[in-house]
């Protein structure tokens, strides 16, 4: 654990203290919803790092990677006592060899440091309806990477970032420790709430249609009673 996430653990834990002394608030945050919804099971398709032996030197295997991207499947296979959460995952050596493969989302490695550790863009061409999503990660810092795939593979299945309710919140939103938190830390996991705003965004029957509307674009965690 670096200095950085201590102090930022020391903190939450001093506003959560602080709260509960001082207010009578139920800590509350949310999940705002992305536009991308699958009315199929969708494909990943996995571009081959290129710097991978550099990657090996750090314990991370392709295994691994296919791995980091096939969590949020069996996780919410194992909530919903289901197999409707199904996607394919293919790995491809480089780009060109994708061909004419039909990917829902292409995730690739950029070896460049210094911005996020990861971005998604996900866009539909309106003469087929037909939905896409590129995935890039950034190899540096490279203990990053494993969590910056779930992260962005959160993303592309339909979730926004966890954010807080208010200003109060943020102490909450650090100590879920959630995958979809807007900052990379360590240690961050897949969350009940993770699932469950899946599970609400798309119904129990996963990926199969027809997927319920969904009105309100935010999965709230908890509303708080009283913030000041």
């Amino acid at each position: 654990m670096d200095k950085v996430e201590k102090s930022m653990i020391i903190i939450g834990i001093a506003v959560v203290i602080l709260s509960l002394l001082f207010y009578n608030h139920a800590f509350g945050d949310y999940f705002a919803y992305r536009e991308n919804k699958w009315d199929k099971e969708p494909t990943f398709c996995i571009l081959k790092p290129t710097d991978y032996k550099d990657f090996k030197q750090y314990g991370i295997s392709m295994g691994k990677i296919v791995q980091a991207v096939n969590t949020w499947k069996q996780e919410l296979n194992q909530k919903t006592e289901s197999h409707n959460w199904n996607y394919s995952i293919k790995v491809f050596p480089t780009y060109s060899s994708l061909g004419g493969y039909d990917c829902d989302v292409v995730i690739e490695f950029v070896n460049t440091g210094g911005g996020p550790f990861g971005t998604i863009e996900c866009y539909t061409i309106i003469d087929t309806n037909r939905q896409y999503c590129d995935i890039v990660i950034y190899d540096q810092p490279v203990n990053h990477v494993l969590s910056t795939i779930k992260h962005e593979v959160g993303h592309a299945l339909g979730l926004g970032h966890r954010l807080p309710w208010t200003k109060c919140d943020f102490a909450a939103v650090i100590l879920s420790r959630d995958i979809m938190m807007m900052s990379a830390a360590k240690h961050q996991i897949i969350t009940d709430d993770s699932l469950n705003a899946l599970i609400a965004f798309y119904g129990k029957d996963g990926f199969k249609e027809p997927n319920p509307i969904t009105d309100n674009k935010f999965w709230i965690t908890e509303k708080p009673s009283k913030c000041v």
